[in-house]
């Protein structure tokens, strides 16, 4: 509780202390702009090669206060406080200990490029906090894949779960920003020590991968719903 506290105090505390910057000041209009006229805007950022989910939840909280400013950043702050909660998830499970859970937290909490992205109006706070659960989730999946359970009933709930909740983060992440893609290669690592630290059949490591396929595949038809396809040439994936 004491970690969380000043967690929130570093990222909350005077949060309107810098100007805003450029990129700021771009999403800011967007957003204002779908805002006034969802119908006819709310591709804006698409059109500069961005995907749009950040900016329809800044437009959300656009009017929460009299400075949109300070009312964006808020929400990063807000995002932010997942990507904490993520961190002691993922190292609590990989580790299962509380001094590493703590130092994993602690350098989470003050880690100066990290705070400094988490009290601005960008996508980035959103895109590390996805990335977390991404690395969670896939290991989730792997580590159930690795130990196959004799009830077979059982272990595909599970593995169907946690490709359902694997493909629609991926589709969230691919619709926030695309660079999401190359923290991806993180599942590919959390594969590889799986198999270093675990006897497995290659029947299974073929499985996990076409499970992880399919999860890539939800994604894309959840990008692919949202976004008409007059825009893909727009945005590189």
């Amino acid at each position: 509780p004491n970690l969380f506290a000043v967690f929130l105090f570093l990222r909350l505390f005077n949060l309107s202390i810098f100007p805003v910057f450029n990129d700021e000041a771009i999403y800011l209009n967007w957003s204002k702009a779908i805002n006034d006229n969802w119908t006819e805007f709310k591709f804006i950022s698409v059109l500069d090669g961005k995907p749009p989910l950040h900016y329809w939840a800044l437009s959300v909280v656009y009017n929460w206060f009299s400075d949109p400013v300070y009312a964006g950043r808020l929400m990063s702050v807000l995002v932010s406080v997942f990507g904490f909660f993520g961190i002691f998830l993922l190292t609590q499970k990989l580790f299962k200990s509380r001094l590493t859970t703590l130092i994993a937290l602690l350098l989470y909490t003050i880690t100066p490029f990290i705070l400094f992205y988490d009290r601005m109006i960008l996508a980035d706070v959103f895109i590390s906090v996805f990335g977390i659960y991404i690395f969670y989730f896939s290991w989730l999946l792997f580590k159930i894949g690795f130990n196959f359970v004799k009830n077979k009933r059982i272990f595909w709930m599970k593995q169907v779960g946690l490709i359902l909740i694997l493909g629609v983060i991926i589709g969230l992440a691919r619709l926030t920003k695309s660079t999401i893609l190359v923290l991806l290669l993180g599942i590919g690592l959390s594969l590889i020590w799986g198999i270093l630290k675990t006897k497995i059949k290659q029947k299974q490591v073929i499985a996990l991968i076409l499970e992880f396929i399919i999860a890539y595949g939800l994604s894309e038809v959840i990008y692919q719903a949202i976004v008409p396809e007059e825009f893909f040439v727009y945005i590189q994936n």
